[in-house]
């Protein structure tokens, strides 16, 4: 299969979307430390997404919200939190995916965490 120019149209082979692109995400079932582990990733997330779409907000005058409500920017915000959380938990970015992968590993590596008796 090859693109319109010529160009391969997967060129690292057909099953490479399916080895490196399929989000690799505890079974809920599996062990409850790596389950917190991925919540923390996807929380990490959806803070920064709620943080770059502040700053987007606050560099655009389009909001609407001066109106003198005293609780408009408190309700803006937590609406801007919801809706980050939510992209977070629907696969967002990627990035909690990314750092699953990368901190998941160091974690089945490291000694228990129960002081000796």
């Amino acid at each position: 299969m090859s693109s319109s120019a010529g160009i391969p149209a997967t060129p690292l082979g057909s099953d490479y979307a399916a080895r490196n692109l399929t989000p690799r995400v505890p079974n809920p079932s599996s062990n409850p430390q790596t389950r917190k582990l991925f919540e923390a990733c996807q929380q990490f997330e959806g803070m920064l997404i709620a943080n770059l779409w502040d700053e987007m907000e606050q560099g655009t005058d389009i909001s609407g919200l001066d109106s003198g409500d005293p609780g408009a920017s408190t309700m803006q915000g937590l609406g801007i939190q919801s809706a980050a959380m939510a992209i977070a938990h629907a696969g967002g970015v990627g990035l909690a995916r990314i750092l699953y992968r990368a901190i998941a590993p160091k974690i089945a590596e490291a000694p228990s965490a129960t002081p000796p008796q």
